[in-house]
């Protein structure tokens, strides 16, 4: 009974009266009290773990188009760059699917999915440059600014960034606009007006110049892979469910209780699993009455080790986890391939929420999670 999720943004280590805000009660022996938050015993910490997952930002994705490689799939004749005539530029985006958090966030994800479909003319006389702008435009007046941007591509420096067309770049490159926008298929197809008698003619079967298993073919390749964010202040703001009602019941959101933007959090979780014996008849014929909630902490990173020290004094131990990644067959990926790796990280075993989403781990009997499985909402 009284199974629920409590959520805590933890920005200061004081009080506004400037009393400390983690306090240990009792001595060695007695509990640790995180004011506005609650009171925690070792006893009744499910195995006495606490899980921490590391905050990161996230990395918009970020695809290049080659277009001097279009005159090694269609190379042209008597100095030509590639064959004349008009073409047709397949992109497919997609939703991760699924992605890191798409239980909560995005539970449609389908709807998510898009083709772009573009069309430009090469003229006998066109160099790699001029096809190159043909295709920039056509694109950008395709593609609304919200969804993606498109331009040229700065690869200097070991970084790749996205920067204004150029008159004479041969480089076209497109950036999500969102962190799980993916981009799965880039196809080619020239247009052939002599396949039949009765019609004005078709494009011939597109070429893949994506995933070509050909890969001198592959003339587009994704430069900068997609990274979801988690526990950054934009994040909680637009996932949280806010402690509000469990902690202040009918008052606003506190300021103390606000995620902050720009900030990078550490997210610390465990389950409190407390005997309730005063409840009349159950506790009268000796059932066992428990109380199992989930208690999830938000913690700034120069915040981080003086919480973990907290409950660390109270002998628990902290257990580093990576958020759950799951491959786009829906497999967990273990230490997750989606996130940037953390130095010691560690994934415990899996044996019971198998739906978090905020941690790949999970301990007891689905009672003990590990991360925000069941506490992130579209927060819209």
């Amino acid at each position: 009974m009284f199974q629920y999720t409590h959520e805590v943004i933890f920005n200061s280590l004081t009080m506004k009266d400037g009393s400390k805000r983690l306090v240990r009660n009792g001595g060695s022996t007695g509990p640790l009290t995180v004011k506005r938050g609650g009171e925690y015993w070792k006893a009744f910490i499910q195995d006495q773990r606490v899980y921490k997952t590391a905050g990161h930002v996230g990395t918009y994705e970020v695809l290049k188009i080659n277009v001097a490689k279009f005159g090694d799939i269609f190379p042209g004749q008597e100095g030509a760059f590639m064959v004349p005539g008009t073409y047709q530029l397949n992109l497919f985006v997609k939703l991760l699917d699924p992605h890191a958090l798409y239980e909560f966030g995005y539970p449609n994800y389908n709807t998510f999915r898009r083709q772009i479909l573009v069309g430009f003319d090469v003229l006998p006389t066109d160099e790699a440059a001029d096809v190159a702008a043909k295709v920039y435009e056509a694109l950008d007046l395709a593609i609304r600014r919200e969804e993606m941007i498109v331009g040229g591509l700065d690869e200097s420096n070991n970084a790749t960034a996205i920067v204004p067309f150029e008159e004479d770049a041969t480089v076209v490159a497109l950036q999500a606009g969102h962190y799980a926008l993916r981009f799965e298929a880039v196809g080619l197809a020239l247009y052939d007006e002599t396949t039949c008698d009765s019609c004005v003619g078709e494009y011939l079967p597109t070429i893949d110049i994506f995933k070509n298993a050909n890969g001198s073919i592959n003339a587009a390749s994704v430069v900068t892979p997609g990274v979801e964010p988690f526990a950054t202040g934009e994040w909680l703001i637009e996932n949280l469910r806010f402690p509000t009602y469990p902690n202040i019941r009918w008052q606003a959101v506190g300021f103390e209780d606000r995620p902050v933007p720009g900030v990078v959090y550490v997210q610390y979780s465990f389950a409190y699993d407390s005997p309730r014996p005063q409840f009349g008849g159950l506790s009268g014929v000796g059932q066992k009455v428990e109380a199992v909630t989930r208690h999830i902490y938000y913690v700034p990173e120069s915040l981080a080790q003086d919480f973990e020290d907290a409950f660390t004094d109270l002998g628990v131990t902290i257990v580093e986890t990576m958020p759950e990644i799951t491959d786009p067959d829906g497999n967990s990926v273990p230490g997750g391939s989606d996130a940037p790796a953390t130095s010691g990280s560690g994934s415990s075993s899996t044996s019971g929420d198998s739906g978090t989403s905020g941690s790949s781990s999970t301990s007891g009997a689905g009672d003990s999670t590990s991360g925000a499985g069941q506490t992130s909402g579209n927060g819209q």
